[in-house]
Formats: structure tokens, sequence, C-alpha cells
């Protein structure tokens, strides 16, 4: 594998990354809906569904209210880290919650882990995308493989004098193959293998 990897390297073919993805990519993901809301300090999490999310910046708080949520984020250099109840391939969120339309900001980068401790970065995705608007839609999917956690910097727009919002945060994982889909996946390429030996023993 490592040899591979080497080759496309020298070769110059680049690697799978993450990219943005619109709603319609979800085909039945869980949704984060904020319906319990309170004030929590980091470290504490707030969860939902198996899934945490948490101020990466300690000492500053979340804010869950009104069906949404706000992770505080002041400046620049702040994140949140989400992490998944399983290993995941997709994830999003609306951005700057309609009730608080003036709450423009950017973000930054994401970072993809594929362990909950958030010690094995997978990869990042580092194009700055600005939310100008309400309910403007955030999501990712990552090139190669499944992350168990992200961590999503953000920096408040000077303009707006707010901290960002999020509603209706969703993921969800590639769908698995049935037993029988595997099943028949086997049989085709058994046949092959079988037909290419019979091809060879004619050549002979």
């Amino acid at each position: 594998m490592y040899r591979f990897l080497c080759l496309l390297v020298s070769l110059g073919v680049s690697l799978p990354a993450a990219t943005l993805i619109p709603a319609a990519n979800f085909t039945s993901p869980t949704t984060m809906t904020f319906n319990s809301s309170g004030n929590f300090t980091s470290p504490t999490a707030y969860t939902e569904d198996g899934a945490s999310i948490a101020e990466a910046t300690t000492g500053v708080s979340i804010f869950v209210y009104s069906g949404i949520l706000d992770p505080g984020v002041f400046g620049s250099g702040n994140a949140i880290n989400v992490i998944f109840p399983s290993a995941m391939d997709r994830f999003g969120f609306l951005a700057n919650s309609s009730v608080f339309s003036s709450r423009n900001f950017t973000i930054s980068s994401v970072t993809f882990f594929s362990d909950t401790a958030m010690t094995s970065v997978t990869e990042t995705y580092n194009t700055a995308f600005n939310v100008t608007g309400p309910d403007t839609f955030f999501g990712l999917q990552q090139g190669a493989g499944s992350f168990a956690a992200v961590r999503i910097a953000m920096s408040e727009n000077a303009t707006s004098g707010f901290s960002p919002t999020i509603d209706d945060f969703r993921f969800e994982a590639d769908a698995v193959p049935e037993p029988a889909s595997l099943a028949l996946l086997g049989l085709g390429a058994g046949s092959l293998v079988i037909a290419w030996r019979r091809r060879a023993a004619v050549k002979r």
C-alpha cells in the first residue's frame, strides 16, 4: 500500500480530498435539532443522537436555545469539536439560522480524525467558506475512508458583531452492502477468475 501511494505521488496523481456537498447528497442522515436548551461550558458537551459537540477552546461556552446552537465563537482561531457515535462519511449543517440572519461568519477549516480521541488526523479541508445569509448549507464528504470526529474552525466576520449559529446538524455513513449483494459480487468475481483461467489454458 505504501509503495502504491508513493507511486501515485511520483506520478503527480492527487489523492482524494474532502469536498463540499449539497444537502441533497444526504439520503437518510441523523439530524441534531438542538431541542435541549442550556449553557454548556467546555469541555462539557451538548449531546444528541449519540453525537457530541463541544468547544475546542477551553473555557468558552456553547449555548443551545430556540432550536439552534450558538458556539459562542468570537474573533478568530476558535473551533468546535464534533465526536460521532460511529464512523461517518459525510456531515453538514445549516449555518446562520434565519432567526439571526445578521450573524455572518467564516468556516476557516475542518480537520478530520479517524479516532474519537482526536489524535489521528486523516485530512484537512482548508478552503474558507463564507456564511453571508440565513440558512446557508455547509456539508463535507471525506475523500477516502470514514471519520470518527471533526474539528470545525470558525472566524467571526468583523462587520457582524455576533457569533455564529448552527441548525440541523446532520451526519451519515455510506450504505453497507447487504449480504446478498456481497454474495453476488463474490460470485461475479469468481466467474471472472474461472473465465480467465480457461482462456489461459486455451492459449497454452
